[in-house]
């Protein structure tokens, strides 16, 4: 599914593409309506005169246990945070690095989303701790 979005304030265009998951029902990309849909990932885009500005993040490994690594495509990434299934933010942590390395040791086994923040970009990015 591809979103594509402008913001009058500034000017620039936005594309959005979604990824679902398709081990889970509903994964064509139809939202159910009192139910669940999983999104298994989300890559934002800058569009404008100069062309796209596509970043990227790896997270890895997943599922983890003790510790993940993040990579950028050469972008600084500024700030990460984990959410659990409910929302509730587990491990916020400001950084300055092309490729930080995360402690998930303390983190109870289960699904979680993380956010990874650089520039004016938001990328989110579903992790598993066992």
């Amino acid at each position: 599914v591809f979103i594509n979005a402008d913001n009058p304030e500034t000017g620039i265009s936005y594309s959005c593409n979604i990824d679902y998951d398709f081990a889970f029902e509903n994964h064509e990309g139809n939202f159910a309506d009192n139910g669940m849909s999983v999104i298994s990932g989300l890559k934002l885009e800058a569009l404008g005169i100069n062309g796209n500005r596509g970043f990227t993040v790896k997270v890895f490994p997943n599922p983890a246990k003790n510790v993940i690594f993040i990579k950028s495509n050469d972008v600084v990434i500024n700030r990460v945070e984990i959410v659990d299934r409910l929302g509730n933010k587990v491990t916020d942590k400001i950084i300055s690095s092309i490729d930080p390395k995360i402690d998930v040791s303390t983190l109870s086994p289960g699904i979680y989303l993380i956010r990874v923040f650089f520039d004016s970009t938001i990328m989110v990015k579903k992790i598993i701790i066992e």
